[in-house]
């Protein structure tokens, strides 16, 4: 509500967020009858606003009134996204920064600068500057997080009055680490040209006890008599592992 305004029913242009609430007449017995009457404002832009109306009365009199107000967004509201979120990350304690989309009331103010948001993740990753933040003058967050060396699913949370965001992305396995077994399956094969076995490696870990990923590649070099099976190099192997495992005949 905007005040009394003593006025000569005056016939005003309205913008959407102005309307006419009450006139205390009632009705008006004559073109000069004097009477107040309320505006009632529903603001959901936050702006300022310093606008001057006019109005021409029933005897043809200039009305006119100043409006002015100062409207701050309204709580925070709505899905928190984000402009930048890792594709993956590797398990090896890698470092990243996320960054939010301008955070929003529900009428689509950018919240006011300062404006608080809890941030959590899960165990695969650990925030480097806490797990409060505020907006800046855009309405963005940004915060660090490293993972803690385990493989997964990296999950963040934010949370600020009525807005929550979530994202998620892989934390993958570092490099292969340490002696790759490759066991036994016979102890002599048949020098006729034609025998032939399968080699498989025992599971391959990174440093950190994660198994490696798939598609890592696994290099077999035969020393000795034999060769590798298929393909143009006879004593020389690149292949990929699977579920951390590699293979070759």
């Amino acid at each position: 509500n905007l005040g009394d305004l003593t006025v000569q029913t005056p016939k005003f242009e309205l913008p959407p967020y102005l309307k006419f609430g009450f006139n205390r007449c009632g009705s008006f017995i004559s073109p000069r009858a004097s009477c107040q009457i309320r505006f009632e404002a529903l603001l959901q832009t936050a702006q300022e606003y310093d606008e001057v109306f006019q109005g021409v009365s029933e005897d043809g009199g200039l009305v006119e009134f100043n409006f002015s107000a100062s409207v701050s967004p309204a709580d925070p509201a709505g899905l928190i996204t984000f402009s930048s979120v890792p594709s993956a990350m590797s398990s090896a304690g890698e470092e990243k920064t996320l960054i939010s989309n301008p955070i929003k009331d529900s009428f689509g103010n950018i919240v006011t600068p300062g404006t608080r948001v809890s941030v959590s993740v899960n165990n695969l990753l650990l925030l480097l500057d806490g797990n409060s933040y505020q907006t800046n003058n855009e309405g963005k967050i940004s915060f660090r997080v490293r993972t803690r060396t385990i493989k997964g699913n990296g999950a963040v949370s934010v949370l600020s009055s009525q807005a929550s965001g979530f994202a998620n992305f892989p934390v993958t396995a570092g490099l292969a680490f340490g002696t790759i077994n490759i066991p036994s399956v016979l102890n002599e094969i048949p020098a006729n040209g034609e025998s032939q076995v399968v080699l498989s490696t025992q599971i391959i870990y990174d440093q950190y006890n994660n198994i490696v990923e798939d598609g890592t590649e696994v290099i077999f070099e035969l020393l000795g008599d034999g060769e590798i099976n298929s393909g143009a190099n006879k004593k020389r192997r690149v292949t990929y592992a699977l579920n951390g495992v590699a293979t070759v005949t």
